[in-house]
């Protein structure tokens, strides 16, 4: 039960009462000819956790992570930039070693430029060497060195096409609901 408790004067003659405590009933209890009411503030609520997780295929946890739990750092490669036009990146070949380029996308390119903290662009398309960027990367020029992050699809098994399980060896962790039915029953003849 809610409870609001407003403070001010019988005689006052624009009824101008003001909110001095709002909550909930938690208990009451009664004593002789008195009921006690325990309550709890509002802002005690707002402590709660907020929204919960979606029923969902995918993996929910953002990439990298303490949900996730991939390993950043294996999943990082160096490499040298060759060009930058614009949002595009373009890296000297054999940036990405023994894995796909595609698997580079939705991942990282970070920098640090000199005097300056580590910047960041999230990868938003790859072609062969080039890569384009969610935004520009400022300070950032031919010959100067970068690390390349993988990216994630959000889906669970190798043989599927999944990212989880056979690019972060991270399995374990996937946080998609992959077995949800995919025929609603309710709908469907009972008697095929």
């Amino acid at each position: 039960m809610q409870l609001t408790v407003y403070q001010g004067h019988v005689d006052d003659p624009d009824s101008d009462f003001k909110v001095i405590w709002a909550g909930r009933v938690v208990s009451a209890s009664r004593a002789h000819s008195e009921l006690e009411l325990q309550g709890e503030p509002i802002s005690t609520q707002m402590k709660r956790p907020g929204l919960r997780r979606h029923y969902q295929y995918g993996c929910p946890h953002a990439l990298y992570s303490t949900v996730c739990g991939a390993s950043k750092a294996a999943a990082t490669s160096p490499a040298t930039v060759a060009s930058v036009s614009g949002t595009t990146v373009t890296l000297d070949a054999g940036w990405n070693g023994s894995v796909t380029a595609a698997k580079f996308l939705r991942g990282q390119l970070e920098w640090t430029p000199a005097g300056a903290s580590t910047r960041r662009r999230t990868i938003i398309r790859v072609s062969g060497n080039v890569l384009t960027l969610s935004g520009l990367p400022l300070d950032l020029e031919a010959n100067d060195a970068v690390n390349v992050v993988l990216g994630c699809n959000h889906h669970a098994f190798e043989d599927e096409g999944g990212d989880c399980e056979g690019l972060h060896n991270n399995i374990v962790n996937y946080g998609g609901m992959k077995w949800i039915p995919v025929k609603n029953i309710i709908n469907r003849n009972p008697y095929y």
